[in-house]
């Protein structure tokens, strides 16, 4: 059996869409593969068991809640022992792992979930770090495959002039049984919410790269009836109650909450909002859909996008226009009948999408 070596920046401890995606697929992975995982200590649980070698993190370093690990021998010999190396981020470990499998001639796979560029200047506020494309370029063309989920990202590999050869675009999968429209009343006693104010969701990590500001902000124009239900947590969560709490009082802020309970609050919710400043085919997006949930969401203009606009979804064209968000919100809950289409064509969509079909093809790529 060949071995698989699965080079992460994330791990457990860590609540975001690689950890999702790399849970949904090993189960049927390591039907085909040995299994091998490197990845930053973020805790000392093996979460997929399997082969797993735990890198020690700078802890002093924050990049959007992230510590940076420190590559040690132990991935080399990880790497050098390995068939096929699948990473999921330029961070080090990734960015060190592409590097070591064209120096050991291992095939090298790639999944690009981010804009590297776009999202380190959010994270740091900075402008003009056009040398991360550079950096980031000459590690692509490495690759064997190139693996993008939407055609977002691919236009940023035509943008860095990627071979088209490498490039397949594979959608990610969603549980439709685990996420599906439920009774809201009863979600909402489950998990302490009130019953009587409409509900406007967000759910993820907490960073600036998710422009929560700009929907907070949009809290300013909510009327009695309606709340703010912010999931997730991160470094800058209590940074965020602070603005809220000069802004107006109709946020409610959770804090970090596990996965498996996640469904509830999309069940609990009226309209589900996602106005990143990027975005791979985010996870949330998917799983508010599926749960039956109108949501609005950054333009998008990708032509292998699951959003339509009018049909399952709304497209905010400004994400830092306030008021745009609030009167997008508002036309959804004052239009019972957008809002049920808009939510039944949004579950319809889902149903297309399975972690099967996606994992067959990403085998057939891994083994290509």
């Amino acid at each position: 059996m060949r071995i698989l070596t699965l080079a992460l920046d994330t791990y457990e401890g860590k609540s975001d869409g690689v950890i999702v995606y790399v849970k949904r697929i090993i189960p049927e992975l390591k039907k085909h593969f040995h299994i091998k995982i490197v990845a930053p200590k973020y805790s000392n649980s093996n979460i997929f068991n399997v082969e797993t070698y735990l890198l020690p993190c700078l802890k002093k370093i924050n990049i959007s809640n992230y510590h940076p690990a420190i590559p040690r021998n132990i991935l080399k010999e990880v790497i050098k022992d390995t068939d096929i190396v699948f990473v999921h981020d330029l961070a080090p470990i990734g960015f060190f792992s592409s590097i070591l499998a064209k120096k050991y001639d291992k095939k090298l796979i790639i999944f690009c979930h981010h804009d590297e560029r776009v999202m380190l200047e959010k994270a740091l506020n900075l402008k003009g770090l056009f040398f991360v494309d550079t950096i980031v370029k000459s590690i692509y063309n490495k690759a064997d495959k190139i693996l993008v989920a939407t055609g977002r990202f691919y236009r940023k590999l035509k943008r860095l002039n990627i071979q088209e050869e490498k490039i397949r675009i594979l959608p990610f999968g969603i549980d439709v049984d685990r996420f599906k429209p439920d009774d809201k009343y009863k979600a909402r006693k489950i998990l302490g919410l009130p019953t009587d104010k409409r509900i406007v969701l967000y759910l993820g990590r907490i960073s600036h790269e998710k422009n929560i500001k700009t929907l907070i902000k949009s809290t300013k124009f909510f009327d009695d009836r309606t709340i703010l239900l912010i999931v997730g947590g991160g470094k800058y969560l209590n940074y965020y109650k602070k603005i809220s709490r000069k802004i107006s009082n109709k946020v409610i802020f959770t804090g970090e909450v596990s996965h498996d309970i996640t469904h509830l609050y999309y069940k609990s919710a009226d309209v589900f909002v996602s106005i990143s400043f990027h975005e791979s085919q985010s996870f949330t997006v998917m799983e508010a859909m599926a749960s039956g949930l109108p949501v609005i969401v950054s333009y998008d203009n990708d032509s292998y996008t699951y959003l339509k606009e009018n049909y399952n979804c709304l497209f905010v064209r400004n994400i830092t226009d306030e008021k745009e968000v609030y009167k997008l919100i508002e036309k959804i809950l004052e239009d019972n009948s957008l809002r049920k289409n808009l939510g039944k064509n949004a579950r319809r969509t889902m149903l297309k999408y399975s972690w099967k079909n996606h994992v067959n093809s990403l085998i057939r790529y891994l083994n290509e």
